[in-house]
């Protein structure tokens, strides 16, 4: 079992995950990253993909990614209208009621899309930078590796 674990440019905490041997993809340009994480996807064969990236409101863990992307745009011209996440059931966070349109639901949407019919779980966690201790410990435990 292999996790692959990505998050954003602008995450400020990314030292503490490396200091505690969590190797995160950061995405910067998303559809240039894109292509490399797909890349990455196909070499490592993951059986679980999570994403990060902080919020300044409580951590919640996301329960879909939506083909929106911002006030009016699509992220897949002809793509399903959302995909449902994995909600891991080591998770001590709330589940998001909502959903999100920007940069985040943007890559979770790419990657269910690109994962769908693969035995590969997605999820996707927004943190409060107070929560961070026990997200690394539900990362670690999905992933066996660390």
């Amino acid at each position: 079992m292999k996790t692959l674990f990505y998050t954003f440019r602008t995450n400020k905490h990314i030292p503490i995950f490396t200091n505690e041997g969590i190797c995160l993809f950061t995405f910067g340009k998303l559809k240039e990253d894109f292509k490399k994480f797909e890349a990455l996807i196909e070499k490592e064969k993951p059986t679980y993909i999570i994403g990060i990236a902080e919020v300044k409101t409580k951590t919640r863990i996301e329960l879909k990614a939506v083909n929106n992307f911002g006030k009016v745009g699509k992220v897949s011209k002809n793509g399903k209208d959302s995909y449902i996440l994995y909600i891991p059931s080591e998770s001590v966070f709330t589940i998001s009621k909502g959903y999100i349109t920007s940069f985040c639901n943007w890559a979770m949407y790419k990657i269910s899309e690109l994962t769908e019919g693969k035995d590969i779980k997605n999820s996707f966690v927004h943190f409060n930078e107070s929560d961070i201790p026990q997200l690394i410990t539900l990362l670690k435990k999905t992933s066996p590796h660390l």
